[in-house]
């Protein structure tokens, strides 16, 4: 495909944001077999994936945005650095945000707004974790003591903070996907909402085991094929993943029902085999102006018409907000629900 160049399509514009595509990398289990791997190597591999895909001219892409909910201390804004790790055009500027389970979607929304406002006309814009790979946090006081003990002079200052030292400060904090507030993880969370909204075991077992088959039969119809970029997890490059890892072809609702909860283990009603697992990986669209796409030769996938974000209180039911985001955005589109072909809602 022959493109313009950026000179002679830098005027083209409606302000209309549209999908032109997307790439991800498998989803696996985390602490498998993109364990050795960070977010700068998975990030940089689905970019490149989709920059290649589309055919696209990288002088043409105006920002790049990054979805996090554990930002990696080495590479904290992932985004901006992958554009050096790349070797993108210089103009690219990039930015990490974090905005828990709705990060990359975030972003894809920035992305949008960017448009919408005629600042931008095409943008990438997705998320990555890599939860094998988290940082450790160790106390107040092991941070402080090593802050004092760079900055000491001498072999004796250093032997004089060394006396002074707890042992147990350097006890680091286990990770946790917990939310800040109420300590609880989101397990515990969906355990809460589980007993409030009366929903059984066996509907949440039967809800996995429909979901796994539908996974599988989508795997091996190929329908995934498009969308993943096959991984050489590094450093050592050895393997090529290819599919995500956490569909269970083997499941059944006897295998189901046989486990023990996973969150509240005397009432509790979620179990491994019914919740999502940790998960490393990637994944970025490419969203543009929809007159500067099509200038460009790219056929839009979708139209970007409405965002919307809530929040909730998070000690009552803090995985609720589809169930408020979705009436809000119909009734301020003038829809009604049987006017909506597809909802994805997180399945966690």
């Amino acid at each position: 495909m022959s493109h313009a160049t950026a000179s002679e399509t830098s005027r083209v514009s409606n302000k209309r944001p549209v999908l032109i595509d997307g790439i991800r990398t498998p989803f696996v289990k985390s602490f498998g077999v993109f364990e050795d791997c960070d977010a700068l190597y998975l990030m940089s591999r689905v970019v490149d994936a989709l920059i290649r895909k589309v055919d696209l001219n990288p002088m043409h892409v105006d920002e790049i945005i990054a979805g996090a909910v554990i930002p990696q201390t080495k590479n904290p804004n992932v985004a901006r650095d992958l554009i050096l790790n790349l070797g993108l055009p210089a103009h690219i500027h990039g930015y990490t945000l974090n905005k828990a389970c709705t990060s990359s979607l975030q972003a894809i929304a920035d992305a949008s707004r960017s448009i919408l406002a005629g600042h931008s006309q095409m943008l990438l814009a997705g998320g990555v974790e890599c939860l094998s790979d988290v940082p450790i946090v160790y106390s107040r006081a092991a941070r402080k003591f090593l802050i004092k003990l760079s900055k000491a002079k001498s072999i004796g200052e250093r032997l004089g903070l060394f006396s002074q030292f707890s042992a147990s400060a350097w006890l680091p904090k286990s990770p946790a996907l917990a939310e800040p507030l109420t300590g609880l993880t989101m397990g515990e969370h969906a355990e809460i909402m589980a007993k409030l909204n009366a929903i059984s075991r066996k509907d949440q077992d039967d809800f996995a085991l429909a979901s796994h088959k539908k996974a599988q039969q989508a795997t091996a119809a190929g329908y995934f094929q498009d969308e993943i970029c096959p991984i050489f997890p590094a450093p050592k490059f050895q393997s090529c993943i290819e599919k995500d890892n956490m569909v269970r072809a083997e499941i059944s609702l006897e295998g189901l029902a046989g486990l023990r909860p996973a969150f509240d283990r005397k009432y509790g009603s979620i179990t491994a085999g019914n919740a999502s697992p940790l998960t490393d990986g990637a994944a970025v669209s490419l969203i543009a102006d929809e007159a500067f796409a099509k200038n460009l030769g790219l056929k839009p996938k979708a139209l970007i018409r409405d965002i919307c974000f809530v929040g909730v209180d998070p000690n009552e039911q803090l995985l609720i907000g589809p169930a408020i985001a979705i009436p809000k955005m119909l009734r301020r589109n003038g829809l009604k629900m049987e006017d909506i072909d597809l909802f994805e809602v997180h399945e966690a």
